[in-house]
């Protein structure tokens, strides 16, 4: 699907049977929006992708879930970045929040608890 200019809010309240592109709207110098996961993601991965020529670039927090120590990573995204894979191991709360500062580029930070330090999001 894809995430109209206008939202500031997305929930994603299903884990899908299958893996999923979720375009962004065009990084235009203002829009900002959060996409919160309500429901665990355990069955297929999201892949957020660019609208044309934007990209994306920031840095996503992982934490494991039931481990105190908060083993996890926090992943580099380039400004390079065209697409991000979450991969099928998102818990209830987790987040990722754009902004777009400058047109054609999108900043994403967020915190994604997972079930396993190996299950970081992949950058493209």
């Amino acid at each position: 699907f894809t995430i109209n200019p206008t939202d500031s809010l997305v929930v994603l309240a299903a884990d899908v049977t299958s893996s999923r592109i979720v375009t962004l709207p065009a990084a235009e110098a203002g829009r900002h929006f959060v996409v919160i996961w309500e429901v665990e993601q355990a069955t297929s991965d999201r892949v957020f992708t660019r609208a044309g020529t934007d990209t994306i670039g920031g840095n996503i927090t992982t934490k494991v879930a039931g481990n105190a120590a908060g083993d996890g990573d926090v992943v580099a995204v380039a400004t390079s970045t065209t697409a991000i894979t979450v991969v099928d191991d998102v818990n209830i709360g987790s987040y990722l929040e754009f902004y777009c500062a400058v047109d054609g580029q999108w900043l994403v930070i967020g915190e994604l608890v997972v079930d396993a330090v190996g299950s970081v999001p992949t950058l493209a």
